[in-house]
């Protein structure tokens, strides 16, 4: 039986600025189990980032709760915010990113952020070939995307617009 890696119930951020509050994620619940590929899809500026953030321990969220293998984290401190992110966690923003961070510590949790974004089409294979590859062998990935040809590539799809998380169904290449 697989477990429980991440859980985020009802979790919510907002910033606040001399125009008022922006809310970046409106409860959000979603629950990553090892071995997971899931995909999130919206448009830019729908939390998407935020969300990524926040489950990779660096950003806090203003609301919710926020489970890590069966812990609590809503109330870690900075450092051990920063610890787990070291061990646990593995980033990649742009394709340039953390692929080799990666490859090479193969971190439980791989959070992808628009990995694609900036490389060339023919490119672009390759990389979410590797993330295939990576989640085949049971790497958990949770990766962002405007392109709904990348999201085809997740195994549970999510859509997110302006800070809210629906289930869409599951992805068509597996």
């Amino acid at each position: 039986m697989r477990k429980v890696l991440i859980q985020a119930r009802r979790l919510s951020r907002v910033y606040v600025s001399d125009q008022g509050a922006v809310h970046g994620l409106r409860d959000v619940n979603l629950t990553l189990m090892a071995g997971d590929y899931a995909v999130v899809l919206g448009p830019a500026g729908a939390g998407k980032s935020t969300l990524l953030r926040i489950l990779g321990f660096r950003e806090r969220a203003t609301g919710g709760d926020l489970f890590y293998m069966g812990r609590l984290a809503n109330s870690l401190t900075d450092f051990e915010m920063a610890r787990l992110r070291e061990s646990e966690i593995g980033f990649i923003a742009g394709a340039a990113g953390g692929i080799d961070r990666v490859l090479t510590c193969r971190p439980p949790l791989l959070l992808a952020d628009e990995p694609i974004r900036e490389l060339a089409r023919p490119e672009s294979p390759a990389v979410l070939s590797l993330l295939q590859r990576l989640n085949a062998d049971g790497q958990t990935i949770l990766l962002t995307t405007e392109d709904p040809e990348v999201a085809a590539f997740g195994k549970r799809l999510y859509r997110m617009c302006d800070g809210v998380l629906r289930p869409i169904g599951c992805g068509s290449r597996y």
